[in-house]
């Protein structure tokens, strides 16, 4: 990397607080005869992200959307990384300012920086509680099913189209030509999703 080339991050994390517990949910059967299984109902994280890159000169603003097509979100991380390419060596450091909306509208955050070895967080976001694990008895899986999909129903908070909008200004001498940086974003989260598994008969 050349002197005059600075990489710059700047982080927006939200975070949520896991729900804890057991529960013990019984079908009660139509008739005596009727087996019954016990299930394990549980709600295990996994790991998504989106990503985005734009160069964005001197004086302009870019706008693009990340979109989340997970539901049941309960932390999400946006990172912005950029390398500055300065017009000439007696321009100043280009001032990067980032806009972060929801998928509500909502404005997570607004940041700027010129400082590439300070990181800058913003709280705010989807706050989805992961529901306690349950033991459920049901007459088959599919019903087990039945029930988790009425009890437990997908949370939009945190899924659609996050709006991302990015400004670039430079003080200093300024040439003919134009600055620019090159900006890399991530959009990382965590979600959960239902998860059955029939108890072992002791």
């Amino acid at each position: 990397m050349e002197p005059n080339h600075v990489t710059a991050i700047i982080g927006v994390i939200l975070l949520t607080v896991a729900g804890v517990g057991l529960a013990t949910i019984e079908e009660k059967p139509a008739a005596t005869n009727v087996t019954t299984h016990r299930y394990h109902l549980s709600f295990p994280l996994s790991d998504g992200s989106v990503t985005n890159t734009a160069t964005v000169q001197d004086g302009a603003t870019q706008t693009f959307q990340l979109a989340v097509a997970d539901s049941n979100l309960t932390i999400a991380t946006f990172v912005a990384k950029w390398t500055d390419s300065p017009p000439s060596r007696l321009a100043s450091a280009a001032t990067v300012s980032i806009q972060l909306m929801d998928p509500t509208g909502k404005q997570v955050g607004g940041v700027q920086s010129t400082d590439g070895a300070t990181g800058i967080n913003i709280p705010g976001g989807p706050q989805n509680e992961v529901p306690a694990e349950a033991n459920i008895s049901y007459s088959s899986e599919a019903k087990a099913w039945d029930y988790v999909l009425v009890h437990y129903p997908a949370t939009a908070n945190g899924t659609g189209n996050w709006k991302v909008t990015i400004s670039c200004t430079r003080g200093g001498f300024h040439p003919v030509r134009a600055g620019s940086v090159a900006v890399d974003v991530e959009l990382g989260y965590q979600f959960y999703k239902a998860d059955l598994k029939e108890a072992v008969k002791g």
